[in-house]
């Protein structure tokens, strides 16, 4: 849900990237070819982008 909070409202963006980078969930997961990660830094940052 943080996800898509920082992909969509400008305003939370940045403490949803914080958040993920301060807990680390997700940060080593192996991720196939084509999808997207679930660390919330590279989510919000490719959704973001496939958006705008």
């Amino acid at each position: 849900m943080a996800g898509w909070i920082g992909v969509y409202d400008e305003q939370y963006r940045a403490c949803c990237i914080e958040l993920g980078e301060r807990t680390g969930l997700y940060k080593d997961e192996i991720v196939s070819k084509g999808c997207t990660p679930s660390y919330l830094p590279e989510f919000i940052t490719i959704e973001y982008n496939k958006r705008n």
